[in-house]
């Protein structure tokens, strides 16, 4: 088994967290308040994180952002704009939140597998090797060599060890979420706009 299935199956075996995915369908979704609705995101990133105590801690936050970023992640925290919450598809807010947490955890990794030289529970050896693509700033623990999101590099940006990787995590994320925690059509079809096509 692939550490990325092993890492799914243990997110999508725990109960708190299954508890809290539970509550994005409509029916409840339409019921919290923005804070609770923080709140939920919030727990969701740390009970996964509770799970891989080794990692530390995400300093995960909404805050505001340009309108053309999502979210973001560096060694100052992991953050996802806020007007996708105030205003967007709470599945795609969920998507993000996921993507930007495998960012967190590919550059703790990196930092350590720089050191060691080891895989971890999280990332195989050819993984990690794979990131030095984008290879890492010691000092910063940031990626150097990363590619930004611009109008005209989709594709460029998109096949980049970390992104493909972040965006993967992502897609097979949402495909479990909605497969396993999803009961109506409506929320499955608002499940399913978050996704890019990995065939």
């Amino acid at each position: 088994m692939k550490k990325i299935d092993t890492f799914l199956n243990n997110i999508f075996s725990n109960d708190k967290i299954r508890k809290n995915l539970a509550k994005m369908q409509f029916k409840t979704w339409d019921n919290l308040s923005f804070n609770e609705r923080v709140t939920l995101f919030k727990d969701i990133v740390d009970e996964i994180s509770n799970m891989y105590p080794s990692f530390g801690k995400p300093n995960f936050n909404f805050v505001f952002m340009a309108d053309n970023f999502s979210g973001e992640e560096s060694e100052y925290g992991t953050f996802i704009n806020i007007k996708m919450l105030e205003e967007g598809n709470h599945y795609e807010v969920l998507a993000t939140c996921m993507h930007e947490l495998r960012h967190f955890y590919q550059r703790i990794s990196y930092e350590e597998f720089s050191k060691t030289h080891k895989e971890n529970e999280l990332f195989s050896v050819e993984e990690l090797e794979a990131f030095k693509e984008n290879e890492a700033r010691s000092a910063l623990y940031t990626f150097s060599n990363y590619i930004d999101l611009e109008e005209d590099n989709r594709n460029e940006y998109s096949i980049q060890p970390l992104e493909f990787d972040a965006e993967y995590f992502a897609h097979l994320f949402m495909q479990r979420f909605a497969k396993e925690l999803l009961t109506s059509k409506d929320n499955i079809a608002s499940c399913k706009l978050t996704t890019r096509d990995f065939k």
